[in-house]
Order: structure tokens, then sequence, then C-alpha cells
């Protein structure tokens, strides 16, 4: 290939690049799920925060003989009804190599490492495709053992390798690290990632491969955005109710098994507030519920309190939990801020648990959540 064929190839690349990126832009147009002015100025964010995860992931992140944790959510960065206790390590692995993990999980709940293919996260797969994950790779803070100092190792590989393994094959090529901390105020997860192998460095940066991972980064914006606007789309029939979600789909997708899922959408008004009660809160690891806008990203908990777990939640003295979604302070403790939105998307989850939560929904007015308050313990 001649220097004028790279170069015409290279300015190929990028503007193919761009162009794959605009047609992400026709989630802000979707009529399936109500989208309002605040809405379109958090979906522009959105796409761009989403562009600048998928650089990580495809292209900062995506070379398995560099292994490279990068966080996959964070206080900004945030899709798929990122969780707020939860920190999530992901990285680009190959059956080519091998791996040793690190971490300290003594500030966690519930930890799991699980490798799986990166398609899993964005698309789903088939029942034929999930029968051959069957036996996918993952252990957790049930299953994995702990060094005499706390930490944690675990060896990523095809064969066998310390007490801690967990297997790769030919269509390993990410793995996700979950941490649960559910205390305010914990600090980061000390967590390393490196090879133990002796293949010695991977192939040579080329023009193709960076090529490839362009386009691999704009496809993933898009598929990403369309999946999710999907589920929001999907909520509409149940809004303000809570149901349990189709677990075996959400495991498909690269969920945690351990983990109930309850996924759905709100709409409250000003003045109206959204009551969910839990009778009873079912022996668990733990439990979390949280509000999220129409792209299914969490909402600033920086700013206000928009999420509850078990630790933070106070109980009715009948031992149930009741939590109040308002854009008004009904000065009850258990308040979610809708921080100025009018609908959006909830989950609440339960890790470990011995049986299915029932929540129970109801929309109310302000003064009617306000005498919730005797329910508390």
């Amino acid at each position: 290939m001649s220097d004028y064929d790279r170069q015409q190839l290279a300015a190929q690349s990028w503007n193919g690049f761009c162009e794959r990126l605009k047609e992400a832009g026709a989630q802000l147009l979707r009529e399936d799920f109500p989208i309002g002015e605040t809405d379109l100025a958090e979906g522009l964010r959105y796409l761009a925060h989403l562009l600048f995860a998928s650089i990580q992931r495809n292209l900062d992140g995506a070379d398995p003989a560099k292994p490279f944790l990068y966080l996959l959510c964070d206080e900004r960065i945030k899709s798929g009804g990122d969780n707020p206790d939860n920190r999530y390590y992901v990285a680009a692995v190959s059956d080519a190599y091998e791996y040793l993990v690190t971490a300290d999980f003594s500030g966690c709940s519930y930890y799991s490492i699980v490798a799986l293919d990166r398609r899993e996260m964005t698309t789903g797969l088939t029942a034929d495709e999930r029968a051959k994950r069957a036996a996918a790779t993952r252990m957790d803070s049930d299953t994995l053992v702990c060094e005499h100092d706390g930490t944690v190792q675990v060896h990523l590989s095809k064969a066998k390798a310390g007490r801690n393994h967990i297997r790769i094959d030919e269509r390993t090529n990410l793995i996700i690290i979950r941490c649960t901390i559910e205390k305010p105020g914990q600090g980061p997860v000390a967590v390393s990632l490196r090879r133990i192998d002796s293949q010695g460095p991977g192939p040579a940066l080329t023009l193709e491969v960076v090529a490839q991972r362009l386009r691999s980064a704009a496809e993933h914006v898009l598929q990403t955005s369309s999946f999710f606007g999907g589920w929001t789309a999907n909520f509409q029939s149940h809004v303000n109710q809570l149901p349990l979600a189709d677990q075996a789909y959400i495991h498909s997708t690269g969920g945690d098994p351990n983990i109930l899922y309850y996924l759905s959408a709100w709409a409250v008004r000003e003045g109206e507030a959204l009551v969910i009660h839990l009778p009873e809160v079912p022996r668990c690891t733990a439990w979390n519920f949280q509000l999220c806008n129409v792209w299914m990203e969490s909402l600033d908990y920086t700013e206000a309190r928009i999420h509850l777990n078990g630790m933070t939640a106070r109980s009715d003295r009948d031992g149930g939990v009741t939590i109040i979604v308002s854009g008004e302070d009904p000065k009850h403790a258990n308040w979610l801020n809708t921080m100025g939105h009018a609908t959006g998307t909830m989950c609440m989850r339960f890790t470990g648990a011995a049986r299915p939560a029932v929540p129970q929904t109801s929309l109310t007015g302000i003064a009617a959540a306000r005498e919730l308050v005797g329910r508390l313990k």
C-alpha cells in the first residue's frame, strides 16, 4: 500500500467513525417514551459521555496484551441503570494470555468477577448462545478464597492455575469486577490486573487495527444508546410499578446471576409522590433502590439523595421499608429527590436474596406522603 493510499484509508476511517456516530442522535428523536427539555440536555451529555467511555473501552483499553482496568461507570460516566453503590472495573482479556487480579475487597458487602463476551453487554445472547455459556466463568465473595493478608488473588487463563481460577476461552474478551459498597464515604477499592505469562508484547499497533477500534467505538455508542432506549420504551407498559425483570435475559446481557433486578419507569408530577413499600425485606447480602433519568443514567447522587440501600434506609415499625419519590421534600427519612425530572426509570436490586421481594407502589399527593412518617421506626 502506498503512502497516499494509507492517508486515504486513515481519512476514510475517521469520516466513517463520525458518520456512524451521527446515527446515535436518533435517540433524541424517540417518540416511544416522554422526553422533556431536561431529558434532551441530559441526552446530549449522555451521548458525549458514552463516546468518552467507548473510546476508553474500544481504543485505549482494547489491547488484551496490555491489560488496562478502567471504571465502567463513575459519578459522570453512566449507563444501563448504573448502581451508585457499585464500582465496576473492566478490562479486555484474551485466552492467548494469562492474568492475575489482586484486590482488597475488605470494604465491600459483595464482589464478583465475571469473564464474558463483550456482545453480552449491549445485545444479549440467544438461547443457544446462553446454553453454550451456561458454565460462564465467574467467582464471587462466596466462592473466592482470601490470602493471609486479606487480599484476593484470581488467575484468569485457559488452563487451571491457583485456587481462585476463572477459565477464559476463545470467546472471552472482557472481564467485569463488581464491588458493592453500601457504607457512605467508603474509599476506592484497591484492585489491579497484570499479565503473568511469558508470551511477550502483543502485536504492534497498525493503521488497520486503530481503524477497526474506531469503528467499534462508534458502534458501541450507537448500540448502547439504542439498547437501553429500548428498555425505557418497554418500561412504559408498567409506569410507577416495580415488577421483577426477566432475570434470564438480564443475566444474558452481563447481569450478575446472584442479583435479582427490578426495572421500570416512573412519572411523578409536581405535588405528587410515588410511594414504594416493601412489606418485608428478604434476607440478602445487600439491596438498594435508585432513580435514573430516561436514558437509564443514575441521577446525580453527588448533589442529592437519589438512592437508598440496606445501610442507609430507615425501616418502618413493622419491619418493612417505605420509600418516597418526589420533587418536594415530604420530611420523610427515605425521601428520594427527582431533581427536577418529571419522568425517568428506576431500578431495585437484591443481592443473594433468599427469595424475591414484593414491592408495592402507589401514586399519591405530597400531603399524604408526609403522613407516612408515622410508619417509621
